[in-house]
């Protein structure tokens, strides 16, 4: 959160000490990292879809972050996103996937830091 934000946010008390960290016995969402391997991994594995790679894991976590910033002249534009290397590459992947295709980079999709488009 911006600084500027959590200084002006009268109602911080309620929910962070005065540390930052989150109040005794208040729900916590997990890392995006953890949130990604649990919700998506954990099932692309279950139904052996297989899973994403270092790389892949990387870009889509590059671009959620990117997505999710605070400051909306901080977020990348539509266009930008549609426009993502790494998501063009993962959406023919899980195309091909869908429609029972061989995926054109083998099992995973091979996706490189210079797919990222901007730095995380």
């Amino acid at each position: 959160m911006p600084t500027s934000w959590w200084e002006r946010w009268k109602e911080r008390g309620k929910f962070f000490d005065q540390d930052g960290r989150p109040t005794e016995g208040r729900e916590v969402w997990c890392e995006l990292e953890e949130s990604l391997e649990d919700g998506v991994q954990h099932y692309r594995h279950k139904l052996e879809k297989g899973v994403f790679g270092e790389e892949e894991t990387r870009a889509i976590l590059t671009l959620v972050r990117q997505m999710l910033k605070f400051e909306p002249e901080e977020q990348p534009t539509i266009q930008q996103v549609l426009e993502y290397q790494a998501l063009e590459k993962l959406t023919v992947y899980l195309g091909n996937e869908i429609l029972g295709q061989t995926a054109p980079h083998g099992p995973g999709v091979t996706i490189n830091e210079s797919d990222c488009g901007q730095d995380a």
